[in-house]
This record gives structure tokens, sequence and C-alpha cells, in this order.
């Protein structure tokens, strides 16, 4: 937008440093979790999430959880929570979400479905950057601006915005069974929101000028 029109200043939704600083104090340790935080629905790639789980091999589905953390569509959540391996914490604050990445092996979901809204308005998406700064792997979708921030910075895997389940879970096992590149990713999602640029605080200096 700024590039179009001059008088735009565009402003991402970058988190507040407290993230950044959680994200330095991390010591997780043990089964992995792919974890959301945000609105439960659909699209939103909530349901594909748990029904991706359920795909895992087995061994894998006994080392590894998903947790999802949010309100949102009443009966996604009622299917959710009849699903094994998947854990719904209802009214969780920003702190208790990083309280728990903070000794936990974390794998952040940003799956956004392919709707005109987010593939032509964008996404400017919160919990993805709130992962990051967390120092925590993502997995998401081709949609806005994922592909640039996720693939061109080594931060997490990909997959369509049509949200297959299956191309899902080949991508969570992919992480679950490669220690070397999860450990790869957390790095680089560290360094990549270690910058003071990364944070509300800048963002909203921006505006207050």
């Amino acid at each position: 937008l700024e590039r179009w029109q001059p008088s735009v200043l565009e402003i991402h939704n970058y988190p507040s440093s407290v993230w950044r600083e959680s994200g330095r104090m991390r010591s997780p340790a043990g089964r992995l979790c792919f974890v959301y935080i945000g609105g439960v629905y659909a699209e939103k790639g909530v349901g594909a999430a748990a029904e991706a789980f359920q795909l895992l091999p087995e061994v894998i589905q006994r080392n590894s959880e998903l947790h999802v953390f949010g309100e949102g569509d009443v009966r996604l959540i009622q299917r959710l929570r009849t699903m094994p391996g998947v854990t719904i914490h209802n009214g969780v604050t920003p702190a208790e979400f990083q309280k728990f990445t903070a000794t936990h092996r974390c794998c952040g979901l940003a799956l956004l479905a392919n709707t005109p809204r987010y593939s032509l308005v964008g996404t400017n998406c919160t919990k993805l950057f709130e992962y990051l700064a967390l120092g925590m792997p993502v997995i998401a979708t081709r949609v806005g601006e994922f592909p640039l921030w996720i693939g061109s910075r080594q931060v997490g895997l990909l997959i369509d915005g049509d949200l297959n389940p299956q191309q899902l879970a080949t991508q969570m096992q992919r992480l679950s069974e490669d220690d070397i590149l999860f450990d790869k990713f957390s790095r680089n999602a560290s360094a990549l929101m270690s910058g003071n640029e990364m944070t509300w605080e800048h963002e909203w200096s921006r505006i207050d000028q």
C-alpha cells in the first residue's frame, strides 16, 4: 500500500516486546506440541489441524500433542474435544499462553484458508509474529504474505491454502522427525524477531510522531 499510495502508512501487527522477552526465557522440553492461538474457526485451519493430527503415524501421535487456545465456533470446539490428542484451552490470556510455551517444545500453526479476504487483501497475521517472537517454528499456508515471511526466511514449512489435512500431516510429521530442521527454524525465528523494529512499540512510534 505504501508503494502505491504515498499518503498511506502501513502498520504491521508485530507483537509487543514482552513476547520476544518471553521467548528468550524459554526452556522447552518434552513432547512436541502443535499449537494454535486465536479464533477457532474452520477458515483458520483449526479443524484441518485436528484432522491432520489424526492422520499422523501412531508413534508420532504418542509423542506429540495438539493444543488449541481460543474461542469461536461452538460446534467445532465441541467436535475437537472428542478427538484424541487434541486439547482445547478457552479463556487463555497471552501471558498464560507464553507460560505454556516456555516449558513446551512447540510448533505454531497459522493456517488461513485461501479466501478472497486473505489472498487478495492480505494477512498481517498477529499470531504468526507471536509464534516467531517466542522462537517457535511454524507451519502456515501459502496465503497472503506468509510465503514471503516463512519460506524466504527459513522459519517453517508451508502448505496450500485449501487446507488439505494430508498435506498438513506430512509437514507435521516432517518437523516431528527432523530435530535438526526444527532447531534451525527455531533459531531463525528468534533471530528474525530480535530487532526492535519487529515490535509493536516500534510500529506505534511510526504513528505517534
